[in-house]
């Protein structure tokens, strides 16, 4: 389960004049309180390493009991605070990437060359142990060594905006009270004036109106709403246009939160549900590698779950990505979802289901809606379902289908489908976003010496030309395993081959010999706008082969997947044996099958499925079962 921590630092000391850099830290540290950070997972480095206290100043808010600095305001103990937070040393906890940093600075700021005798300058933040103080790009090396899921960066010194080009990311939202060459300033204005027994308490202007927004009230008592759009969740972006709009004496504030607008839906309680692209998906973003169209997180059954629970969500559950059934016509069919929140609060969400039939490039035209799956309300770190999901009307064949899946809460909305426009569009969804997965994956049961296919469709982008690379990756099996692909002529025109032979070519189709043990593909393909051709991949297999063996088809473009159609074979023994070619289901030990090419067996672990599929029971070994 995901953590949330907080490092606080503010170097200048009340009794040189600047109350304010402890009255906003001691603000600082209880408004994440109060928005749910646990006070143990909050560290502070104040000044000299003592809190201030000032008769002057006698309002209790600023004299916390205990004590709550933990460092004096050192370059060296700012390198070692986040060395104890990246490597979980001198007793501190051990961020995950499952975890929120949020890091608050307040000093003076100041700039300087950035190397002896040059005019580039650079931004730093005021410490007590260096005049100089603590470069940018020397605080971004000590921070950037804590692993996190997201950060949370607000900076009220001078000169704070020269940060945001060492510490931006596109897991980070960054908010800053001034451009990299400007001053910050005080509250400077009535409206700004905190007054406790006709003592005016001063504050940084930036974290007025900051920790107004987080709180929902100023430090007057005056409600404010910085939540722009009324859905509930005070986003970090609605936080810096809240600033923005309020301060009186700007010194234009900065933002940055990556390419993907992070912070339009980042806030200090996010909770973050997902479903994952892959067994080792954790629901990183981007996913950081593995197949696409793996996931493991949507399941369909013949037959209704009596425990979907147990089923799906136990920790022996979560490590199996094969616990579905094969799609049927002719009978209800249930789908499940399973989702994860690594977020810091509970939510419910929705998930939206779409079928395909199985492509290497399922882009948004080939998909079509199944439905909507609403998922209970899960706590952090719990993992939750929801459905069933059925699906019995419309369905083209018995067999294999790709699934794609949208999830969707209120605090983190689900891609949209229709701003897909072009491949890169595409996979920003698809790679990029954790509330987006897909799975294009089946188990197919086999006998050794037997005859597997995988049918696929190759498609193009609408509208649009395309030149893609299709690779086959057989690296599983032997290279006794024979392979054929048959595709359509032009795709393998004017494309390079690689580890595959032409067998023969008519005058649409062509046929060709893939390698076995190896990744084989066909580059440079040429695909016309609105592409969408057949193809069928057929594998003849040894007859020595035993266990599961995971093949895959998939399509790049620019050298960057765009999905895939991936198939394990479960080679062994199978109770049953269908014969193709007269549609007669033998007990396997029958005589009868000995008698069987092994082109025509299919195998089957239960004889019911063999008869809803239209095969008749053996007259010899399953009379019970024949209508002859």
């Amino acid at each position: 389960m995901g953590q949330r921590y907080a490092v606080l630092i503010s170097g200048d000391i009340g009794e040189n004049g600047y109350p304010e850099f402890f009255f906003d830290l001691v603000l600082m540290r209880q408004t994440l309180i109060d928005n749910g950070f646990a006070p143990t997972n909050i560290f502070v480095l104040y000044g000299d390493g003592a809190d201030y206290s000032n008769n002057s100043y006698p309002a209790a808010r600023y004299r916390p009991t205990p004590a709550i600095t933990d460092l004096a305001a050192t370059k060296t103990n700012i390198n070692a605070i986040f060395s104890d937070l990246a490597n979980g040393t001198h007793g501190r906890p051990q961020l995950t990437s499952d975890d929120l940093l949020f890091v608050w600075t307040f000093d003076h700021g100041s700039q300087i060359p950035i190397s002896p005798g040059s005019s580039t300058l650079i931004s730093t933040l005021g410490v007590r142990d260096d005049e100089y103080g603590m470069r940018a790009d020397d605080f971004a090396a000590a921070i950037n060594l804590v692993p996190h899921a997201y950060r949370i960066i607000c900076m009220q010194q001078c000169r704070s905006g020269g940060f945001l080009t060492y510490l931006s990311s596109d897991k980070t939202v960054i908010l800053t009270a001034s451009e990299a060459n400007l001053n910050a300033h005080p509250t400077d204005d009535q409206a700004e004036k905190e007054t406790v027994g006709g003592k005016v308490y001063p504050h940084g202007e930036f974290n007025f109106y900051l920790l107004a927004a987080l709180l929902g009230q100023n430090l007057l008592g005056n409600p404010v709403n910085a939540d722009a759009n009324g859905d509930g969740f005070t986003t970090m972006k609605e936080v810096f246009d809240y600033i923005c709009a309020h301060e009186s004496d700007t010194a234009t504030p900065q933002y940055a939160d990556g390419s993907r607008h992070l912070g339009e839906r980042l806030h200090l309680a996010f909770a973050d549900i997902f479903m994952r692209d892959n067994l080792d998906d954790d629901g990183a973003e981007p996913s950081p590698g593995g197949g696409l169209s793996l996931s493991p997180d949507i399941n369909h059954f013949r037959n209704e779950l009596l425990d979907p629970q147990a089923t799906l969500c136990s920790p022996e559950a979560m490590t199996k990505d094969n616990l579905f059934e094969m799609i049927e016509m002719g009978q209800p069919n249930y789908i499940y979802v399973r989702l994860r929140n690594r977020g810091y609060s509970a939510s419910e969400a929705t998930v939206k289901l779409y079928w395909s039939k199985p492509s290497t490039l399922p882009e948004p035209n080939s998909w079509h809606p199944l439905g909507e799956i609403a998922v209970p309300s899960m706590a952090p770190g719990a993992v939750g379902w929801g459905g069933p999901l059925i699906w019995s009307e419309g369905i083209p064949e018995r067999g294999h289908y790709c699934f794609v899946a949208l999830l969707h809460n209120a605090q983190d909305p689900a891609p949209d489908a229709t701003a897909v426009t072009d491949p890169n569009s595409f996979l920003q969804i698809i790679r990029l976003s954790n509330n987006a997965v897909w799975k294009n994956f089946d188990v197919d049961n086999q006998f050794a010496g037997g005859y597997a296919h995988i049918d696929f469709q190759i498609r193009g982008w609408p509208h649009q030309g395309l030149h893609s690379d299709l690779e086959i990756d057989l690296r599983s099996l032997t290279s006794k395993a024979r392979a054929e692909l048959r595709l359509v002529k032009r795709l393998v025109d004017g494309g390079a081959l690689e580890g595959m032979q032409i067998l023969s070519t008519g005058q649409t189709f062509t046929k060709l010999a893939v390698d076995g043990g190896a990744i084989s593909a066909i580059r440079n393909m040429s695909l016309h706008p609105s592409d969408n051709t057949k193809a069928e991949l057929q594998l003849s297999l040894p007859e020595d082969m035993d266990g599961f063996y995971e093949l895959s088809i998939r399509q790049l473009v620019d050298g960057i997947e765009m999905g895939r159609v991936t198939r394990r074979l479960a080679i062994g023994s199978y109770p049953y044996t269908g014969n193709k070619r007269t549609l007669e289901v033998h007990q396997s030990n029958c005589e009868w099958v000995d008698q069987m090419s092994n082109r025509h067996k299919e195998p089957f672990t239960d004889v019911n499925l063999a008869i809803q599929r239209g095969y008749n029971g053996c007259r010899y070994c399953l009379p019970e079962l024949s209508t002859d």
